[in-house]
């Protein structure tokens, strides 16, 4: 069952706030759901993430009962399992006390192995918004460069007379004689 998440998304755990109790039961059924094998859902995924927020105690151990299940979660899409595992190293160093537990939480839900695979996707997404800036830029260059070549034509015919020579430079610039007469430049 998919939610709309496509393969360039990213997610990132969100606050959701439930009163304490209410927040450890919901864990507890979501992680007995996940021992089961039952299917979760990509937004059901990302709730028993966050749930570790909504416990005002024993942080630890709710983030402990999570990566144990984490990587045999039932999610259709290994993508968005992917992005849930990497988006739980935030609960892990926020709520972990010591490096130890850290590393130790971090290898139960194999990030490392996560992180690798995550970096293509990445590189891609990067590359991807680069060249688009890139083309944008050649743009927006061409255009402030077109735009300088007119402004000193419009002063070249302001200041001297227009003869056949200048309508030649003007033409091999890519304009028109009424185009430069014409310009509104500042």
């Amino acid at each position: 069952m998919n939610c709309g998440f496509t393969s360039t998304d990213l997610l990132r755990p969100k606050i959701i706030s439930f009163p304490d109790e209410n927040a450890w039961k919901r864990l507890n059924s979501m992680l007995d759901k996940a021992k089961k094998q039952e299917e979760f859902s990509d937004v059901e995924g990302l709730e028993l993430i966050n749930l570790p927020r909504c416990c005002t105690k024993d942080h630890e151990k709710a983030i402990e009962l999570i990566c144990e299940e984490l990587l045999n979660l039932n999610i259709e899409d290994s993508y968005v399992k992917n992005e849930l595992i990497y988006a739980m190293q935030c609960m892990i160093h926020k709520y972990a006390r010591t490096d130890e537990d850290i590393l130790r939480l971090e290898g139960m839900i194999e990030l490392r192995q996560v992180i690798d695979k995550r970096s293509p996707v990445l590189d891609a997404m990067k590359y991807e918004g680069r060249k688009e800036g890139r083309k944008e830029g050649i743009e927006i260059g061409r255009e402030e460069e077109r735009n300088d070549t007119l402004k000193v034509l419009c002063d070249l015919v302001k200041s001297s007379p227009v003869d056949s020579t200048m309508e030649k430079v003007i033409g091999s610039l890519g304009f028109s004689m009424d185009e430069v007469m014409n310009a509104d430049i500042d």
